[in-house]
């Protein structure tokens, strides 16, 4: 973990994780472990799509990423974007 971003992620998956599971119980509704565990696997992996973006826009004149910088942004955009929607249909009990 001697990255930021994992750390940050950690951090803010476990919060994101307690706030799913209080939201849930304050609402009476039904809460199980894997949907709490996921709520925190898609903080971790918003993170994880800004620090690919990061490290991609950071790099970008670097040997051998230079030549796949967009398709790595890209695929952060879209990890990133798969963890966001992950979330919103777990807050909203999809």
């Amino acid at each position: 973990m001697n990255s930021p971003f994992v750390l940050a992620g950690v951090i803010f998956g476990a919060v994101l994780a307690v706030a799913y599971f209080v939201f849930r119980l304050k609402k009476g509704e039904e809460r199980n472990i894997e949907d709490v565990i996921g709520v925190f696997g898609y903080g971790v992996g918003l993170l994880g799509g800004i620090q690919v973006c990061w490290i991609s826009y950071s790099y970008r004149a670097a040997t051998p990423i230079e030549n796949i910088s967009v398709q790595m942004f890209a695929g952060g955009f879209a990890l990133g974007w798969f963890a966001i929607n992950g979330i919103v249909k777990k807050f909203k009990g999809d």
